[in-house]
This record gives structure tokens, sequence and C-alpha cells, in this order.
């Protein structure tokens, strides 16, 4: 044997020598429709809820309104075949909405029980909501988004397949001299089907779950020994993928060696870095193979690329057609063994293979009749059906949320789920949304006078809010609250009712100006927090207001002690004020004090900083400023003032006498000088 290749179509050039040619192709899945008659085993469908975002699993669920619930409708294809035009479909219970573009379909072939999915190999699209969604029912793909489709409302439910596609390649070498010059064919194998007699080089290839580690190869022959630098393994992932992409790369010998070889390499594994393939499986078709460069020894020559379809399909047909020099003159004794497996096509048909995906395992491989110079060779041409299905690995289901309602009792809403098409499955559940009646708590509620000061004309009004929660301070709905009506006040209602924000308010109109209060209760009890809302603050009940006349009410203000000395404290009680306003006096504490419900306000300060008949302005937000004057009188003794004595005139004229002399002492020491 001479060199052994894995090739696209191999041409004889004008001098003899093979040379390599490559057309990209792209193999589309088989006509799907033709599954349809295929009976279902046992396809299911499966409807589960979740409500702590996907932790746990159940067919039946107790959630509060409001609540958000995520919904997942399972598949599971255990049959050997996929089925064409299928749809999940399902319709939300009454009164659920949907949560926009919360709907993704996916893949999940570890799963084998929905309530305890596992999703290590999960491959998932995302949905827009149309044209999945109309309304609020569902009709959508199995494989929607997936395995590079569009987002359809029916599709492929594929088969289980297995995890990888692990690829061999065993290389063997031949050495010998022909007219003086080395011949080493290197031949290379890939198929684990050799027929009789040609075993020794059988390659590992297989579809698993699990990824090889090592190539596998037969030991050779006396004539071909394994070539460990160019022997290789590499474990193609399937999963969510539709395309394997089988690459292919031919490496020429320099043409300074009158015997033309070369060699192909299939795959991108552990093999001389100089002489790797781009095999790999992906979502998108390959439309050119990429290849390393080689060495100074061998140079690529062509290469090639065959994009095989594994949606749907059950088997990938690998043929290995293999085909030696047979041609004498020039190079008496040359062989070269050429192994292809890319189906190759125009315009090579001589040197093409029958390599394919499809539901029906080939039974012989598919090869062309080589030409003049290089004619098949039976012992070396095989084909490898490598299954891909595992009926354990069917699992899938589309996900979406939904926005439970508020009915005004517990209630259950079942739901119905379905597969529908040439595989048929149902599926039920149950949400039931339970209504619990909400506790409030006094302890976390209270009251605020959010407008006062109303004039007293029986329609100006003050406004009592409420606000009612529960004992974790969340605000409660629905809850009535009772207000008291003092005499003299009218209230708009004894009662309200919160809102979703746990407030309410009636309003009190009055004809008397006074202040008043009203017990504010919840339930039997009343409030007892203090809550700020929204920037609002709540307090206990009462709830305490005022209601001022058309006039300004001032208050009556005295001082004790009266009279005062300037260093004696002085207090300044008014009596009379009005709830709200402010109370200022100049030199006390007061500076400003706001009047209480119980209408009196205290002030003081020394007699010096307040004075005689001190003002006490009172400001009312009706009725503006005023003032009051307070009967008050403050005395010097015991001011801690100083007293400074008047000078008589006789005492100025000493004074004068003392300075002049000074002066007339300053002058005769400096004379002195």
């Amino acid at each position: 044997m001479a060199k052994g290749l894995i090739s696209w179509p191999l041409l004889s050039n004008e001098e003899g020598h093979m040379t390599l040619h490559c057309r990209a192709r792209a193999i589309t899945a088989v006509a799907l429709t033709a599954l349809a008659g295929i009976a279902s085993a046992a396809t299911t469908s499966t409807l589960l809820y979740s409500t702590d975002g996907g932790t746990t699993w159940s067919s039946s669920v107790s959630v509060n309104p409001g609540q958000i619930v995520l919904v997942r409708e399972w598949y599971n294809n255990p049959d050997p075949a996929a089925y064409a035009s299928e749809s999940l479909t399902t319709t939300l219970p009454a009164g659920f909405a949907l949560v926009a573009n919360t709907t993704r379909v996916c893949v999940s072939p570890l799963t084998t029980d929905p309530l305890a999915p596992n999703n290590g190999q999960d491959v998932c699209a995302n949905q827009t909501d149309s044209p999945v969604w109309a309304g609020s029912s569902l009709s959508v793909s199995p494989t929607s988004g997936l395995y590079g489709q569009t987002v359809a409302t029916s599709g492929i439910m594929n088969l289980g397949q297995k995890a990888y596609l692990n690829l061999h390649q065993c290389m063997y070498q031949y050495t010998t001299t022909v007219l003086g010059s080395p011949d080493q064919d290197l031949y290379a194998t890939a198929v684990n089907d050799f027929p009789a007699g040609s075993t020794q080089f059988n390659a590992g290839t297989n579809a698993s779950n699990a990824a090889d580690s090592s190539a596998a190869c037969g030991a050779g022959d006396a004539s071909y020994a394994p070539l460990a630098s160019q022997t290789s393994f590499q474990a193609v992932s399937l999963v969510g993928n539709r395309y394997l992409n089988l690459n292919e790369c031919t490496y020429a010998r320099n043409q300074a060696n009158p015997l033309y070889e070369e060699f192909q390499t299939l795959i991108n594994g552990q093999q001389d870095a100089n002489f790797r393939a781009s095999t790999h499986a992906s979502n998108t078709a390959d439309a050119s193979a990429i290849c390393t460069g080689g060495d100074a020894t061998y140079q690529p020559s062509s290469n090639g690329t065959q994009a095989l379809d594994l949606l749907g399909n059950r088997y990938f047909n690998l043929n290995q057609c293999a085909y030696r020099y047979t041609a004498t003159a020039p190079f008496t004794g040359h062989q070269d063994t050429a192994a292809n497996w890319p189906k190759n096509g125009s315009p090579n048909p001589p040197f093409s293979t029958g390599t394919n995906t499809s539901n029906t395992p080939d039974a012989a491989p598919v090869c062309g009749a080589g030409n003049g110079t290089y004619g098949p060779l039976s012992g070396s041409t095989a084909n490898q059906a490598i299954d891909l299905y595992d009926g354990a690995r069917g699992a899938g289901f589309v996900q979406f949320s939904m926005t439970v309602p508020t009915p005004v009792s517990t209630t259950a809403y079942p739901q119905n789920a379905s597969v529908t098409g040439p595989s048929t499955s149902s599926s039920s559940g149950t949400v039931t949304v339970t209504v619990v009646v909400a506790v409030a708590d006094v302890a976390h509620s209270g009251v605020a006078v959010t407008t006062n000061n109303a004039v007293a004309n029986g329609t100006a009004t003050d406004v009592l809010s409420a606000y009612i929660a529960d004992a974790s301070g969340n605000p409660l709905a629905n809850q009535v609250v009772t207000f008291t009506q003092p005499a003299g006040v009218t209230l708009s209602s004894p009662m309200c009712a919160t809102n979703a924000a746990g407030t309410c308010q009636v309003t009190a109109t009055s004809t008397t100006a006074a202040s008043y209060s009203s017990t504010v209760t919840v339930g039997g009890a009343a409030l007892s927090g203090s809550v700020t809302v929204g920037g609002a603050v709540y307090g206990p009940s009462p709830a305490s207001y005022v209601f001022a006349a058309n006039g300004p009410v001032l208050p009556t203000c005295t001082a004790s002690p009266n009279p005062a000395s300037a260093s004696q404290q002085v207090t300044i009680t008014c009596t009379g004020g009005l709830l709200g306003n402010t109370v200022t006096i100049s030199g006390t504490n007061c500076a400003p004090a706001t009047v209480p419900a119980s209408g009196t306000v205290v002030c003081a300060g020394l007699g010096s900083n307040v004075g005689s008949n001190p003002t006490v302005t009172v400001s009312d937000p009706v009725s503006g400023t005023h003032t009051v004057s307070v009967a008050l009188t403050v005395t010097s003794s015991g001011s801690g003032s100083v007293s400074v004595p008047v000078l008589g005139p006789w005492m100025l004229v000493l004074f004068s006498v003392l300075i002049a002399a000074q002066s007339m002492l300053i002058a005769f020491r400096q004379q002195r000088r």
C-alpha cells in the first residue's frame, strides 16, 4: 500500500498524480412527514407548577392572589423516531395573566422525572409571545427556536439522541523504496466494521453518552504499523446541535519526491497539530473546511466539508471507500491507498461515498467505481451505521410564568395541556388560589390628621386618615376602620374600607370652633402603632383635630412672679390656645412653641430677657398672625448689674489737677534724659 487518504473526490491531473477537489454540501433532514405513520409507543405529557422559582415542582399548588407561578408543560418522546407537525398546547386558567416574555422552550435530555428535573444538559431558546401565544392560548413547537430554527407554533419533536459522537482516526504507515526513493504510505481508517480479514484496521468510532478519553485502534499487520503521531480521537458533542460538519483536510508531500504522496485527516483531536481538520457539531452548516497549515514535508492540498443534518435522524451512516493505486508505469511498485469518508459529489463521482444521516441503517457502503489509476480496494472498504438513538433522552418542556387573579373566596382552577400532532398525549394540573383572611395588627396601624384647623363654618373639612397593616407591616386592603363622632362634629361616614395601600379616610365638619378627638378602631381594637408611610406619619388613636372660628382664637397669658426682678426666672402661661397654632415670646424658650390639644403653653425666661409687658405672637394657619400682651413688671433691683455713681463738680476739678500733674512729671523725666 502507498499512502492512505481521508479525502474528498480525487481527480487525475495532467501529470498522472492524484489531486483533491472539494465541494461544500449540506445534507438536509429526511422528510419527517414520513414518520407520521409510526405509532407512538409512549409519548407523554406532564403539567407541573412551581411557586419557588423552579426549586420544587408539583401538579397541584396553592397560591395567594397576585402571586406569580412558574408553569412547565413537559413532553417525553421515548420512541426511536422523531415526529413532524407537533405542538405543545395549553390555555391559561380563567383570570390568570401571562407574564410577558417569560416563555422558553428547552430540550432536557438528562431528565427522566419532571418532578425532579436534571438540567445538566438543558438547551433552551427564549420565545417571543407572538406567534406562540394567541390571547391566553399557547401553541408552540417542541423545538421552537432550537437547532437553528425560528420560533414556530408547530414543528419537530426530536427523538432522544446520545450526547457524543466519538470519532476515532487510526493512522497506519507502510514504508518501502521505489526507484530509489522512500515510499511512505499513510493509511487512515475511521470505521469500526471492516470486513473479515481487515478487522485489524478497525477504529473505535461510536456514539455514547460519555466522551471517549483515548483512541481505540486495531493493531495493523506486518505491512502497515500504527502511526501514533497521527492517531487520535474527537468527542463531538451532539446536544442541541443540528449539523455534524464533517471536515476533511488533505496534505501532499513535497513534489521534489517523484512519488506523489498525500494523506488526509478527519478530526480535530490529539494528533500532530500541523495536521488537523475542523470537524464539529453546530446549528450552522459549514460552507468550507478549516485546516491547519501542515509542515515542511506535507503541505495542504485540498479540503472539503459535509454538513450532515442530525435533527430527526437516528443513524449516522459513515461510509469508508478505499482505493488503491493500480497503474504500474512509471512507478512500478508504488502503491497509494485512499479511504474516503465524506459524501463526494460532482465533479468527482468516481470516488464518491454514501455517507449520510437517516432513519435507516446502511447495509453496505456506497462507493464510486474509481478510475484507471485508482481502483476499489474491497478489503478496506466498509460502512458503520452509528445508532444515535437513546430512548431515555427524549424529554423537553415549554415554560412560562403567569400571575394569579384575586377571587373573592378560595378557588381551584383546573388547567389542561396536550401534545398535538402525529404523536398525541395530554396532561392536567390544578392551581388552587387560597384567599387568606388577612388579620389587622393594631400595633402596626395608626391614624393621621392629614388636614387640620378647618374653619368651623359647616362646610370646611378636616381629614382623618387611617393606615392598617398586618403583623409583618404589610398593608391590608378591604379592612373596615371605625371612627367615633364627637358632639359638635359631623363625619362624612363613621367608617371606611382600606385600599390596596392599606389606607382610607373620612372627613369632618363643624360649626363650633373647638378641639375635638375621635377614637379610631379596626376589628373593635384602637389603633396603637406609630408608622411612617409615604411621608405621612400615623400615630395611636385618638385622632385630635381642631375647627377654628372665623376670627382668631387667642390665648390668655399670665406671668409669675409679677412683679419680678431682672435676675428672676419668669414663667408665662398661655391658656385657651388653638391646637396647631404656634406661640412665640421673645426672651423665653418658646421660640416658637406649638399649641397642644390641651390648649396650654408654658414658657420661661429671665426677667432681664423678657422685660416688662412682653408681647406674645400667635400664628394661626387660617387667620394669620396676632399678638397678645402680658402684664408684667420687671424691676432693676437684684438684677445683677453694676451701678456707677455720678461724679460731683469738685471731683471733676480734682481729677483734672491729677491728670495735669502726671503730664508735667512725664515731661520732666524726658528732659533729664
